[in-house]
């Protein structure tokens, strides 16, 4: 039209209301659509659109619908893709687009929509063809893909014309293809084949028209118009193929080795065989593809394949015949060229020597290895023997290093013991003084009215201290153990209620016992047990402490549980050590919880802790308990 640029690229649909087209922005006109409707050109929309048939249009991400108006219809993530819109192909009212990332779907005149899938391929797709219920997407550079649940893929690998296709009509029972290696033509039943699985090559027959040029072309009047580097083309698709002619085959520069082979040739040692084919075929040049077979080798035939250099490594002597044959593109088959020839053997290859040479050195191997089996026999023993030496020796070491190591652990424990009775016997006669002023003053305090309470109180407590002073010594010999006498630990333990409430206090200390339980244990000494362990927990930081003494079947079991700052796994390991303790230096002795194990281990009992940091900590000790 005069008003618009005629050098403008542009894409043309044809519908009953007008023509619908695309422009460019030559010479600084905006780029927009449009429409024709018998009275002028009229600019309908502003933008760069792309546009298949006369319905539909794209930009960007946007899928447009032509009418009066033009009316968005969807974008690239109501489909479920990204990207750009790319239009493919319009199908009656319908149109076939794929979005940047590959998704293909089918758009209805309503909007709604079908995907049918993304190609295996990252090539873009030109065309669809919907076609016995299956969608097969032609791609510029993957070759064909059939989409859905079981996909399907051809490219030049499997007979196809070309892998870049840029349009694909359905006549007379065959698929055309427009590639760029010009048109050709693929029988629909071979794609079901494809489809069905029972097949993975097809033959695509090729029309000399020249390599296509855009995704573009119609099927009008019974005739193919397709756009070539060359032009458009017109194909008659009835007639554009006559019967296919037959290929010949011609073998070039074949070679055994360095040996030129030809016709009854003989060759003489080991080689490589190294032929190069040639096809002639005017209808298709490029599309022959050829087989072989070596009789004498392997009598099957060989995978088709377009290769033009056939190799064979290392033939064995014998006699030889090289069957080659080739197929067009159109599936006429050449007569079979062969070429006959010898490879005769060497002295060290001749029958006797391949008979008789392998036993031989059979035979010679056999002695050779005997020899080496009885040399390796006599060095294993030799060896067995050395390392059952070196075992012995080495436990019998072990076993003195542990004898060591105890009677060294034990003297130092008796070292230990010793010095802390030393200590003790001296701190404990001086302390021993002053309980005896202590007793002295409660007596007479006992004369002043209104202090009873308060002075048997510390008269219990000057009590405990003495017995504590007498075990004190006690650790460090056992000469002075009070006796074990049978008693009701129950009376001791509920007798102490008093004093360990003052010990745990600011804690909460709750005493709970079973009656009547009796263990072979000094009063004072079962009194120290529960005393030091309750002063552990106040140490710890205990704000709750429970002492409780529960019968069993054969033990008396005594538990202190408090939730104090509980101990790792290290201390636990060394908690009733002399002398260890947590507490900063002056405050703590380290003395406590080694007299509660050496107690407990005196009356035939057991104690251990459980313990976790920020949680708390369990004593449990277990005294044999006496029948009544």
């Amino acid at each position: 039209p005069p008003d618009i640029d005629a050098e403008l690229d542009c894409a043309v649909g044809f519908a009953a209301d007008g023509v619908w087209w695309l422009s460019g922005s030559h010479a600084g006109r905006e780029a927009g659509l449009h429409r024709h409707a018998g009275d002028g050109w009229e600019l309908v929309q502003d933008g760069r659109f792309t546009l298949v048939g006369a319905h539909w249009a794209a930009r960007e991400g946007t899928l447009y619908r032509l009418g009066e108006t033009v009316r968005p219809e969807l974008t690239s993530a109501d489909l479920g893709g990204t990207g750009d819109i790319r239009l493919l192909r319009e199908d009656g009212a319908a149109v076939w687009v794929q979005t940047t990332d590959g998704l293909v779907a089918r758009v209805a005149a309503d909007g709604s929509h079908s995907v049918a899938g993304r190609p295996p391929v990252a090539a873009r797709a030109r065309d669809v063809l919907a076609v016995d219920g299956a969608v097969w997407v032609g791609t510029y550079g993957g070759g064909l893909h059939l989409l859905g649940p079981e996909p399907r893929s051809l490219d030049r690998h499997n007979g196809l014309c070309d892998d870049a296709i840029s349009r694909m009509f359905v006549v007379d029972g065959y698929v055309w293809l427009n590639t760029n290696r010009g048109a050709g033509r693929v029988s629909l039943q071979a794609l079901r084949d494809v489809q069905a699985g029972r097949a993975s090559e097809v033959l695509c027959e090729l029309v000399d028209s020249g390599e296509a040029n855009g995704a573009s072309g119609v099927m009008y009047a019974g005739s193919l118009y397709l756009p070539t580097i060359h032009g458009a083309v017109r194909i008659d698709p009835r007639r554009a193929l006559g019967e296919a002619v037959e290929p010949r085959v011609h073998l070039r520069n074949a070679h055994c080795g360095a040996t030129p082979l030809a016709e009854g040739a003989e060759v003489r040692g080991p080689c490589d065989l190294a032929v190069d084919l040639v096809g002639i075929a005017f209808d298709d040049p490029v599309g022959v593809r050829f087989r072989h077979r070596v009789v004498g080798l392997h009598d099957a035939w060989s995978e088709l394949s377009e290769g033009r250099r056939l190799e064979i490594a290392r033939l064995d002597p014998g006699d030889y015949r090289l069957e080659v044959q080739a197929q067009s593109s159109r599936g006429a088959w050449s007569s079979v060229t062969a070429l006959d020839f010898r490879r005769a053997p060497l002295w060290w290859e001749s029958r006797a020597i391949r008979l008789g040479g392998p036993s031989a050195i059979v035979l010679f191997a056999v002695l050779l290895l005997s020899l080496r089996i009885l040399t390796t026999s006599r060095q294993n023993r030799e060896l067995r023997e050395e390392v059952e030496r070196r075992v012995r020796a080495e436990e019998d070491l072990k076993v003195e290093v542990v004898q060591r190591q105890r009677v060294s652990a034990e003297l130092a424990e008796v070292r230990r013991l010793e010095v802390i009775g030393r200590m003790a016997a001296g701190v404990g006669h001086d302390f021993n003084n002053l309980l005896m002023v202590v007793f002295a003053a409660m007596d007479r305090l006992r004369t002043v009215p209104g202090t009873r309470t308060e002075v048997e109180l510390v008269s219990a407590a000057a009590e405990q201290a003495s017995g504590l002073t007498r075990q004190l010594l006690s650790l460090g010999s056992r000469r002075n153990t009070p006796p074990h006498l049978e008693i009701d630990a129950t009376a001791v333990i509920l007798k102490l209620r008093p004093v360990l409430a003052e010990l745990g206090s600011p804690a909460d200390v709750t005493v709970e016992a079973d009656p009547d339980v009796l263990v072979r244990v000094a009063p004072s000494r079962l009194e120290q047990v529960v005393t030091n362990l309750v002063l552990n927990a106040t140490n710890a930081g205990a704000k709750h402490i429970a002492v409780t003494l529960r019968a069993t079947e054969e033990h008396a079991l005594l538990q202190v549980v408090d939730d104090g700052a509980g101990m790792p796994d290290e201390v636990q390991d060394r908690a009733f050590e002399p002398y260890f303790s947590r507490r900063s230096s002056g405050r703590g002795s380290g003395l406590g919880l080694a007299i509660v194990r050496s107690v407990v281990d005196d009356a035939a009992g057991t104690v251990n802790v459980s313990s976790e940091e920020g949680v708390g900590s369990t004593f449990t000790v277990r005294f044999p308990r006496v029948r009544a």
